[in-house]
């Protein structure tokens, strides 16, 4: 995906050919002047990658000013604080910077869009500012989807990831599993099983298939295994409206088939997970 289908994105905040020097545009700042964005989405900022770039900006200096606005007597950052920090490290007084007159709801989505634009979120991250953008403007999955330039399918699945312990929120968010392990382990119900097998996968360092097969085998109640040993040979065709139930609604789902009828079970993690499921499946 372009990242040009990134909502506003930093072209709405730093002119590309200005003309003339805009009043709005501070040439520096100093840097005990600015304080960081509550509502930063990236809360994790690696010691290693920060030193880097301080020595880098030590080196060349800031290439790309910082995005601020007026906050009191200080001006909060709306984009660039892992340059704010890292300017720090490198002993400047004075940074680069465009002030911006920024509405609060607005801050934290155009702080989403330059991190996303970056890629500099872990997954937990993402999601977490993803469903705080759907909490603060009542936003469905599809609206924010379509406002970020991405699918609703990975909207869902990266809210999914809220639904993971947090200790397996944790080794993701150190990269000690990864986005497509997380989803994996979306597949079992019990969150102790969830735990055991996070800590099986980066012990004998799994592949996301492998993680599958062994999920895809985990049953939670015996009542469930006596269901899937009858439905062993069930009706291919039934698998196949499972995918396509599971493709439309974003999570998994299992059909069960009896003589005279059946149900549908479909899988949910959290209370915004249902609301979106029933808007697909209540909408005109």
């Amino acid at each position: 995906m372009a990242k040009k289908a990134l909502g506003r994105g930093l072209e709405a905040l730093i002119p590309q050919q200005p003309a003339k020097p805009a009043p709005a545009i501070a040439n520096e700042l100093a840097v005990s002047e600015i304080i960081p964005n509550r509502d930063q989405p990236r809360k994790h900022f690696g010691q290693d990658e920060l030193e880097e770039l301080a020595a880098s900006i030590s080196s060349v200096g800031i290439i790309e000013p910082l995005v601020l606005r007026k906050k009191g007597d200080k001006f909060e950052i709306i984009a660039g604080e892992r340059r704010w920090r890292a300017a720090q490290l490198a002993g400047l007084e004075k940074v680069p910077v465009v002030i911006k007159d920024v509405a609060d709801d607005d801050v934290l989505e155009l702080a989403l869009i330059e991190n996303l634009q970056r890629e500099d979120l872990n997954p937990i991250e993402e999601a977490i500012a993803y469903q705080d953008l759907i909490s603060r403007h009542n936003y469905r999955q599809e609206d924010l989807a379509k406002k970020l330039g991405k699918s609703r399918a990975a909207i869902t699945n990266a809210i999914r990831l809220l639904g993971l312990p947090e200790s397996v929120q944790q080794y993701l968010v150190d990269g000690k599993i990864s986005a497509g392990h997380a989803r994996a382990l979306l597949s079992v119900r019990k969150k102790t099983q969830m735990e055991t097998l996070a800590r099986r996968t980066i012990e004998k360092n799994l592949s996301v298939r492998e993680l599958e097969a062994i999920t895809g085998k985990i049953t939670d109640t015996d009542d469930e295994e006596s269901t899937r040993q009858q439905q062993a040979g069930r009706d291919p065709e039934l698998g196949k409206l499972e995918s396509r139930l599971e493709e439309a609604l974003g999570t998994k789902t299992i059909i069960k088939h009896g003589k005279k009828g059946g149900r549908i079970e479909i899988n949910y993690y959290s209370a915004d997970d249902l609301e979106r499921i029933l808007d697909i499946i209540c909408q005109d």
